[in-house]
């Protein structure tokens, strides 16, 4: 993808991943959920492609399959004032 991707968004990816790989980060996933991006910038595209921007900014990506891994094809942006399916 050659347009610049917002850090924010970035960020946000990083995150996701050390919830994955980090006992000491907030939210650790205790192990059990990996992160199956190459990178976090590839996370970061992809949810590009799915819609996140500035001005979807108040949304989250959040794993379709709640028992699956943050990987292209379980997650999905949701707004962060609606309840959680399932």
């Amino acid at each position: 993808m050659g347009d610049r991707i917002p850090r924010w968004i970035v960020q946000r990816c990083e995150h996701a991943e050390l919830r994955c790989i980090n006992p000491f980060e907030a939210g650790y996933l205790r192990g059990r959920i990996q992160f199956k991006f190459k990178t976090p910038r590839d996370m970061a595209e992809y949810l590009v492609e799915l819609g996140l921007s500035e001005s979807t900014k108040h949304m989250r990506a959040e794993r379709i399959d709640k028992d699956g891994h943050f990987e292209p094809g379980n997650l999905e942006l949701r707004d962060h004032y609606h309840p959680q399916r399932g």
